[in-house]
């Protein structure tokens, strides 16, 4: 090959593979984007409907002190979740410019936070189920929403075959565009509920595709893999296929970030949207344990509580907590 030909394949090679890094830049600045977006119109609608902490507590239901909870359990599982919480808020006491760092794994520490709050729920109502995260998601949709109705909107809002339910009055979701900042909307409950519902549907839409890839794997035809489905297949799994809450929309953020879509937060992401997303999910997070945390002193009792966050706040030597923007002992004025 002449020197001439070598050196145009070697100018064409590089021309193509800088075509896919722009193409794969373009992507994951998109996908940030989107992420972004979800977070910042929940965020907002949270900031709208419960401003403080005592309108949540007006929201909520009230319950019967359980005399007969693993006290130990709980206080485990809590000390796990406000750690994790502390982890997730901690970079905001650095520079902005750590942050396109800390929130690839912030999607994971928010959803932990919560998880295990969840599960410590579920023990101080003494249910008997497996602390997987299909259980539990399952648990929050089947009793806390559906069952004792314990959660208000948003986080009671759900997804399934039938359509959206639980959603306020007057409200009919209407196509949004997830590129869109939230920023120009964050007073219009309208399009802030338009997106949340977008979230939802995105979220279904994949647990939905996942359960059909499933499929066909333990499906073979007798020529080999499955390529598509056979007539109504589709349709049978969508029916089946439970309701989808908010918990399940942070459950995809903690698997796409941890396994899946690092790229979007590492390439895809710059300064101040980093910050936003960060804002917004730390807000997102402290006012879901808000809900879960009041509901737990309401099981387990003052006394308990107070003692299981005094034995967390002797832990922080460091008196960390205090400057966070978001910590349990900040929240535990609140409790009732």
């Amino acid at each position: 090959m002449s020197s001439s030909n070598l050196l145009k394949n070697k100018s064409l090679v590089f021309a193509v593979e800088l075509i896919m890094s722009l193409n794969n830049l373009e992507d994951a600045r998109h996908g940030f984007t989107t992420y972004k977006n979800y977070l910042l119109s929940l965020s907002y609608l949270m900031s709208l409907i419960y401003p403080d902490y005592p309108v949540i507590l007006d929201k909520l239901k009230s319950v019967q002190r359980n005399s007969n909870v693993d006290i130990g359990r709980v206080r485990d599982l809590l000390l796990n979740s406000w750690n994790s919480e502390l982890l997730l808020n901690y970079p905001g006491l650095l520079k902005n410019d750590f942050l396109k760092f800390s929130n690839h794994w912030s999607p994971v520490q928010s959803y932990y936070s919560i998880y295990l709050a969840l599960r410590a729920l579920i023990i101080a109502k003494n249910f008997d189920a497996r602390g997987d995260h299909t259980t539990t998601l399952q648990v929050v949709v089947s009793n806390f929403i559906k069952g004792e109705k314990l959660l208000p909107l948003p986080w009671g809002l759900l997804l399934d075959h039938q359509g959206f339910q639980n959603l306020p009055g007057g409200v009919s979701p209407r196509q949004i565009n997830s590129l869109e900042n939230p920023y120009c909307f964050r007073f219009d409950q309208n399009r802030l509920w338009d997106s949340l519902c977008l979230f939802l549907k995105t979220t279904r839409k994949r647990v939905i595709d996942e359960k059909c890839q499933d499929w066909k794997g333990k499906h073979p035809t007798r020529k080999g893999p499955r390529k598509r489905l056979p007539a109504d297949q589709r349709k049978k799994i969508v029916q089946k296929t439970k309701a989808i809450s908010t918990f399940d929309c942070f459950y995809r953020l903690r698997i796409r970030s941890n396994y899946k879509d690092v790229d979007i937060f590492i390439i895809g992401s710059s300064a101040p949207e980093t910050k936003y997303y960060f804002d917004a999910l730390c807000n997102i997070t402290d006012k879901t344990l808000f809900v879960i945390e009041t509901y737990l002193c309401r099981y387990l009792g003052k006394r308990n509580m107070e003692q299981t966050i005094s034995e967390y706040q002797q832990a922080d030597t460091l008196g960390i907590t205090k400057h966070l923007t978001f910590s349990v002992v900040k929240r535990c004025k609140y409790y009732d």
